[in-house]
């Protein structure tokens, strides 16, 4: 019988459920900071970081019936895309069926939110999106995640689910500018949230991201200068009043809270 995977507290996924689930290997948004590649990699998912690209499901999965205590983070290792949509909401369904409250963690496709929207009527109560957006420049989206949707077809699936009724909320971890573009982002993204807008930190930015390209090491060191314990402190100070604003651990130690 499948089972949930519990989440450490306090870990990536535990600060958001106590709860995950996936039912593929690899992602096509090719994100250069990709946690889940790292993890993989690390308990032998995949023999080399390249591997990660080529999406595999496992249709075995599919078929769980678990009820958890808690919210089931859904997917956590890998995102949804045109590939595996179908085995996604069979999965989906399954899982809410059981009476289980999932978040769906996503960079967003809008014709697959439309998709599990449409399907998932009957469940609005049970399910909190999660959309990834960490920023809404176009060209440093698609530097840092190059086959992940731009962010305005981000916002378009967060649009969407917001006026079908579901519950929204939008992680900007991790941000991929500086403490001015967060604001911006924040301020653009709130009336489009129901719920909370959680912003970090990149994590472990030099094992995760490949520096012997000189491109990608001279966005390392901006990402570094921006996000800086003082700018990071101008950013807490600038959102910490904010009803639906929420940090992450990374944050959490630079301000001291």
């Amino acid at each position: 019988m499948n089972k949930f995977n519990e989440a450490t507290p306090g870990s990536r996924v535990g600060e958001w459920a106590p709860y995950s689930y996936n039912i593929g290997t690899g992602c096509q948004n090719i994100c250069k900071y990709c946690y889940g590649r790292d993890i993989a990699l690390q308990f032998g998912g995949i023999s080399d970081r390249a591997q990660w690209v080529h999406e595999k499901v496992h249709h075995s999965k599919l078929d769980i019936s678990e009820k958890a205590d808690g919210i089931v983070m859904f997917p956590s290792m890998h995102d949804v895309n045109d590939n595996n949509l179908i085995a996604y909401m069979t999965t989906l369904k399954n899982i809410l069926e059981a009476g289980n409250s999932v978040l769906i963690v996503s960079k967003p496709r809008l014709n697959c939110i439309q998709s599990i929207c449409d399907s998932s009527n009957d469940y609005k109560d049970q399910i909190l999106f999660r959309f990834t957006i960490g920023s809404l420049n176009e060209d440093v989206c698609k530097f840092w995640e190059p086959g992940a949707p731009n962010p305005q077809a981000r916002i378009a699936a967060l649009k969407h689910a917001f006026d079908a009724g579901y519950q929204t909320s939008v992680s900007a971890e991790p941000m991929l500018e500086g403490y001015r573009e967060a604001i911006t982002l924040y301020d653009t993204l709130e009336p489009y949230v129901t719920d909370t807008i959680w912003f970090g930190k990149m994590d472990d930015i030099d094992d995760r991201v490949d520096v012997t390209n000189p491109a990608d090491k001279a966005a390392v060191k901006y990402i570094r200068d921006f996000q800086s314990d003082a700018n990071i402190r101008l950013l807490y100070d600038s959102l910490k009043d904010r009803s639906k604003v929420r940090w992450k651990m990374s944050l959490r130690k630079v301000v001291g809270i």
